[in-house]
């Protein structure tokens, strides 16, 4: 059986209704070059409040990246970007498979 090939968009499983209206155009734009897998959740350090989503890159570009899993993508809507945006992505990654996510690859869209 052939292996289907990852193109841009949204999974319909995603939950964009967990998202404000900002970060909905920010992943309806990112829809258009990566294919959203997996909403996540919200994530709390301390009193900040962060955003996470799973996408996986399409064909060319996964080759291009040599990327085969998902990468973790976190939204910040705070104006620095600080050391703890780190632990974000620690934490993101502790709830899921090792074999699901990239280990060397993580995209943050700060305000």
């Amino acid at each position: 059986m052939a292996q289907r090939k990852t193109r841009p968009g949204i999974h319909p499983q995603f939950n964009l209704g967990r998202f404000t209206s900002e970060e909905k155009r920010i992943l309806r734009n990112l829809s258009s070059t990566l294919f959203l897998t997996s909403s996540g959740c919200d994530i709390r350090i301390n009193a900040a409040r962060y955003e996470y989503f799973l996408a996986k890159l399409p064909e060319g570009l996964a080759e291009s990246f040599n990327l085969e899993r998902e990468v973790i993508c976190v939204l910040s809507s705070y104006d620095k970007c600080e050391p703890r945006l780190l632990d974000v992505f620690n934490k993101a990654e502790k709830g899921l498979s090792r074999s699901r996510v990239e280990s060397i690859c993580r995209v943050l869209r700060d305000s």
